[in-house]
C-alpha cells in the first residue's frame, strides 16, 4: 500500500477521509479492535471547544480553533450530529472571576473572536437551573457538542466509500523498514496479530494510547504516553432538557477543565469527567469514589441534579504525553513514519485540522498528491437514523413495513434504520456496534428489550450459520468494563 494508517479513532479516520480526496493512493486503515472508535474517540465528553483555553502558541491552540470552524460543514456532509450550543465557563469565587479574564485574553490571542464576559444576572437568565452562587461566566457562542462515536463512524464510512480499505482486528505487532533492492525504495513491513504482513511506503501512527509503543517498533522513543482516566455519568433526556449550554467550571491543575455539565448531541445530560493518571492502558472500569466526586462537583454547577434519572456510567482513557502538546511530525529516526500522538483534549475539536496538517506533512516529505474532482470524491454520507422531531408521524404514515416496525421503543429506532446501519460498509459483529450507530439500546431499559431483536438481525446479516445467541453485546476483541449499577448512581 502507499499509506498505512494505524488506529481507527477520530484522528486516524479523519486522516483517512482527507487522504481519500486524492487520486492514485492505496490507503489502508488498521484497527486492533472489532470496530472503529473503540478508544478515547468513543468515551469522551463530545465537546467541540471554542479554542480559548489551550495555551497560546501550542499546536493545541493553533488547531483547535481551526477545527472548530470546520464542524458545521462536516456535519452537513456526514450527518453525525453536531450542535453549536455555546459554552459557559462558570466562576463561583472572585479568584475564579479573575481567571475568566485570563482565559479571555488567551482566547483572543488564539483567534477566538466571539468571547464575552457575562454577569451573574446574564448567566442566570441563560441558565435558570444553575447555582445561585455563580458570579459570572466566560461565554463562547461557537462551542458545540457532537456525538463522538457517530462522528468517527461517519468519517470511516465515507473514507471507505472513497476507496480506503479498513482491516479490523489487525493489531500491529511489529514494524520493519526494509530496502526492496540495493539502492531501491525503502518500505515498511507491518506484521499483525492475524499473521498478515503489509508492505507500506509510509506509515501514519494514530495508535492513541499505544502510539509510543508503535513508534518504538521503528526505534523512535522521543515521547511516551500515559493513560488519564475520566469517569462519566449519563442521565436521561428529561434532565438534559434542563440546561442549554456546555457548562464548565473554572479549570484547575488537578481536574483540568473541571467537571462539566452538558447536554449531549442526542439530548441526554452528561456529567464528568474525573482525571486520574493510571498505569494500565486498558482498564476502563468505573470507580465508585470517582463517580461520587463527579456528582458532588457537578452539583456545584447544578444543585438540583436528579441522579435517579441516571442511565449509565462509563470511563474513558485519554492519551497524556510527556510533551504536553499534540505530536504531529515525521519521525526523525525513521523517515516515512509519521507520529500523530498525544492527542488529548481538544483533540476531537482539532481532528479535521490535524488531518489537514498531516496531509501537508506528507506533501513536504515528497508525496505527490493529485486532488480528485468533485465528481470523483463522494463527500456525502447519510445517517441511518431519522432524528427529526416529526419522526413518529412519518413512521405511522410509512407504507414500508420495516419503516413502521419499531425495534427500540425507548429511542424509537426502526427495523429499517438498523438495517441501514448493518449495510453501511463496516461489518457489525456485536449489538453495541448497532447501539453506537443508531442509539438502539441507549434508552431507559439500556437494551434489555431490544437487544435480542438486534442480535437476531445481526446474525441474519452475518449468515454462515451464525445464531442470535452467538452475537455478543460487547466487542468480541475486548473485555467488557465493570460499571456501577443504576441503583448505585441514583443514590449519589
Amino acid at each position: 500500500v502507499d499509506i498505512a494508517i494505524v488506529g481507527a479513532g477520530v484522528i486516524g479516520c479523519s486522516i483517512a477521509r482527507e487522504l481519500s480526496k486524492y487520486r492514485h493512493l492505496n490507503i489502508l486503515l488498521l484497527e486492533k479492535e472489532s470496530d472503529v472508535s473503540q478508544g478515547a474517540s468513543k468515551a469522551n465528553s463530545g465537546i467541540i471547544h471554542g479554542g480559548y483555553d489551550a495555551k497560546h502558541g501550542t499546536k493545541k491552540s493553533q488547531l483547535s480553533r481551526r477545527g472548530n470552524k470546520m464542524f458545521e460543514k462536516l456535519d452537513e456532509e456526514l450527518e453525525f450530529g453536531f450542535k453549536k450550543i455555546g459554552s459557559l465557563v462558570l466562576a463561583f469565587s472572585q479568584p475564579e472571576v479573575k481567571m475568566l479574564y485570563d482565559i479571555y485574553q488567551n482566547g483572543v490571542k488564539n483567534g477566538v473572536d466571539d468571547l464575552q464576559i457575562l454577569s451573574k444576572d446574564q448567566v442566570r437568565k441563560m441558565e435558570p437551573n444553575i447555582s445561585i452562587g455563580v458570579l459570572g461566566a466566560l461565554y463562547c457562542p461557537s462551542a458545540g457538542i457532537v456525538s463522538p462515536y457517530e462522528y468517527c463512524i461517519a468519517l470511516a464510512e465515507n473514507a471507505i466509500m472513497n476507496g480506503v480499505r479498513l482491516l479490523l482486528e489487525h493489531k500491529v505487532t511489529a514494524i520493519n523498514k526494509l530496502s526492496l533492492t540495493p539502492g531501491g525504495e525503502e518500505r515498511f513491513t507491518l506484521e499483525t496479530k492475524k499473521g498478515t504482513s503489509i508492505s507500506a511506503k509510509r506509515v501514519i501512527n494514530c495508535a492513541g494510547l499505544y502510539a509510543d509503543e508503535l513508534a518504538g517498533f521503528v526505534h523512535d522513543r522521543n515521547f511516551y504516553i500515559r493513560a488519564r482516566k475520566g469517569d462519566y455519568i449519563v442521565l436521561d433526556k428529561e434532565e438534559g432538557a434542563r440546561i442549554n449550554h456546555v457548562l464548565f467550571q473554572a479549570p484547575t491543575e488537578k481536574w483540568g477543565k473541571g467537571i462539566l455539565v452538558s447536554p449531549t448531541a442526542r439530548g441526554n445530560l452528561l456529567l464528568g469527567p474525573s482525571a486520574i493518571i493510571q498505569d494500565s492502558k486498558e482498564a476502563t472500569d468505573t470507580d465508585t469514589h470517582e463517580l461520587a466526586y463527579v456528582v458532588w462537583a457537578a452539583r456545584r454547577t447544578m444543585p438540583h441534579l436528579d441522579t435517579t434519572k441516571s442511565l449509565t456510567s462509563y470511563a474513558g482513557l485519554r492519551s497524556r504525553s510527556n510533551v504536553h502538546d499534540f505530536i504531529i511530525e515525521e519521525s526523525r529516526i525513521s523517515p516515512g513514519f509519521f507520529n500523530v500522538a498525544g492527542i488529548e483534549s481538544p483533540g476531537l475539536t482539532a481532528s479535521p485540522a490535524i488531518a489537514l496538517e498531516v496531509v501537508n506533512l506528507l506533501k513536504t516529505s515528497g508525496l505527490l498528491l493529485e486532488k480528485k474532482s468533485s465528481e470523483e470524491f463522494n463527500r456525502l454520507r447519510k445517517h441511518p437514523v431519522n432524528f427529526s422531531a416529526n419522526k413518529l408521524e412519518s413512521v405511522k404514515n410509512s407504507v414500508d413495513g420495516k419503516e413502521k416496525t419499531i425495534i427500540c421503543k425507548c429511542e424509537n429506532i426502526t427495523e429499517a434504520e438498523i438495517n441501514r446501519a448493518l449495510n453501511s460498509g463496516i461489518e457489525i459483529r456485536c449489538t453495541d456496534s448497532i447501539k453506537w450507530r443508531t442509539r438502539a439500546g441507549m434508552g431507559w431499559c439500556q437494551g434489555a428489550r431490544c437487544r435480542p431483536l438486534v442480535a437476531e438481525m445481526i446474525a441474519a446479516k452475518l449468515g454462515n450459520g451464525v445464531r442470535m445467541q452467538d452475537v455478543p453485546k460487547n466487542m468480541p476483541s475486548k473485555e467488557a468494563p465493570v460499571r456501577e449499577s443504576r441503583n448505585f448512581l441514583s443514590k449519589l
